[in-house]
């Protein structure tokens, strides 16, 4: 014979029984709760694949940066390096806000990620226009020399613009070391190519003194350097001074 059922059994109150309908409307309580941990979620997410992009490109500016100062050692760096400045400060700003928790992240964190972004925009800006400003001066200052020896069927105006051709070819400033080093010595070919031309004669030992900022105005009274100078439309290169 069964055992009767216990005598609390019947007392059992109807709200303590779970349901599958009661358990489902515990789950849909929290639904809020949820949906606001998974936004949070998201935007953390979105931040760190924000922060993780600019941080790549920061690498890329300064190892372009690094190498321009490599290949032309000269070079004014100085717009570069307030960018790269400004970066810091925008990232730091940034920092502050993450560190605020999730309630600063929707709030706040909004604007200065908007400020990073043009920062590291702006620093990879600088860094292109310092290298093409860097390799339009050396096209400048030798192109119309090159142009100008070929005319005169010298030799040596072919070495120049063949030099001019593979530093035209820079368009980019380098990321890698490697790259550096061959865009160093693609420059360095233009100035050995002019530095042959003191072999050649009075006109090229003219030239190459006046490139150099070395040049006599005695050498002026010279018949065949006037003639060339004349020749070549190459007079607005000089640049006459009082030591």
């Amino acid at each position: 014979m069964a055992s009767p059922p216990p005598d609390n059994a019947a007392q059992t109150p109807s709200s303590a029984v779970r349901t599958p309908v009661a358990g489902l409307r515990e789950r849909v309580v929290r639904f809020p709760a949820r949906r606001e941990e998974v936004k949070r979620l998201q935007t953390l997410e979105q931040y760190a694949k924000f922060t993780a992009d600019f941080r790549d490109q920061v690498v890329r500016v300064r190892a372009q940066a690094m190498h321009l100062r490599y290949v032309f050692a000269e070079c004014d760096t100085s717009e570069s390096e307030r960018t790269q400045q400004n970066i810091r400060s925008r990232a730091e700003a940034l920092e502050q806000v993450m560190a605020g928790g999730p309630a600063a992240w929707d709030s706040d964190g909004r604007r200065p990620l908007q400020e990073l972004r043009r920062a590291v925009d702006a620093a990879t800006a600088a860094v292109q226009r310092e290298w093409k400003r860097e390799v339009d001066d050396v096209i400048a200052k030798y192109e119309r020399l090159g142009q100008a020896l070929l005319r005169a069927g010298m030799a040596d105006g072919a070495a120049i613009n063949e030099a001019l051709g593979r530093v035209r070819r820079l368009s980019e400033p380098p990321l890698m070391e490697s790259e550096a080093r061959r865009a160093a010595e693609s420059v360095a070919s233009v100035r050995a190519a002019v530095a042959r031309l003191g072999a050649s004669g009075l006109v090229e030992e003219f030239l190459v003194a006046a490139l150099d900022g070395r040049a006599s105005a005695q050498d002026l009274r010279q018949a065949g350097v006037v003639r060339f100078l004349d020749e070549n439309q190459l007079w607005d290169l000089l640049r006459v001074s009082i030591r």
